[in-house]
């Protein structure tokens, strides 16, 4: 799988990295339902869902995100169905739009 950030050519390399978020992947290859903690994202950005393979076709991938709720402050999950994988990003609370291209 390869991912590939989108900027504009104007934006210098440490602007870039402060917009784009992290990411984090998760499987789970259990036969039951796993709860994930997510790490705390950087400062000023919360998880968002990109892919949930548990989710049914086709809305189990997006490029908008479903947010992830803090449980209680400073904690985030997300609970994983069996047999799948997920991808979360760390966005900016939805204020700035990253785009990402996912090639299989």
């Amino acid at each position: 799988m390869t991912l590939k950030a989108d900027k504009p050519e104007s934006q210098s390399n440490s602007k870039a990295s402060q917009a784009m978020g992290d990411l984090f992947i998760a499987f789970n290859a259990a036969k039951h339902s796993e709860n994930v903690i997510l790490p705390p994202p950087p400062e000023g950005m919360a998880w968002h869902c990109l892919v949930d393979t548990a989710l049914p076709f086709p809305g189990f991938i997006t490029i908008h995100g479903k947010p992830v709720l803090e449980q209680m402050v400073g904690l985030v999950t997300y609970e994983m169905k069996s047999h799948s994988c997920t991808l979360f990003e760390a966005r900016d609370n939805g204020l700035r739009q990253t785009t990402k291209s996912i090639d299989f």
